[in-house]
């Protein structure tokens, strides 16, 4: 059959007519390999999209919205990495607060000129 010999040498990838074997085996070596690039090629593509949308789906659940929301302060980010960066400050902001907070009672407390009310009272002794 003139057909069978026309198509024997044909790549299996493109479908690529090839001179004869050698030429068909190293055309479908290369082939393939190119094939498979581009099938992670846009397999990277796709993920990328997907990491890089930051608007949840429309049918998600509400926890979905507050998913980029300070759990310090509340304030809602736009993404996931404004969200790291700002909560990485606001906890700075919130322990740099409570160590004033306690030196000022500190301080408060040392200038303080009444005992404190669990302290004994020398006058009585």
């Amino acid at each position: 059959a003139p057909d069978d010999a026309a198509s024997r040498w044909q790549c299996v990838y493109c479908g690529r007519m090839l001179i004869n074997a050698g030429a068909k085996s190293n055309h479908e070596r290369w082939c393939k390999q190119q094939q498979e690039k581009q099938a992670l090629e846009e397999e990277a593509a796709e993920a990328a999209a997907a990491r890089s949308s930051p608007l949840p789906e429309p049918d998600a659940p509400d926890d979905a919205a507050s998913r980029w929301q300070c759990v310090y302060c509340g304030r809602m980010l736009i993404n996931a990495g404004a969200k790291s960066n700002h909560e990485r400050w606001c906890k700075q902001q919130q322990e740099k607060q409570a160590l004033e907070e306690e030196a000022a009672e500190a301080a408060a407390a040392r200038s303080s000129p009444l005992p404190e009310p669990d302290a004994p009272d020398d006058a009585a002794s």
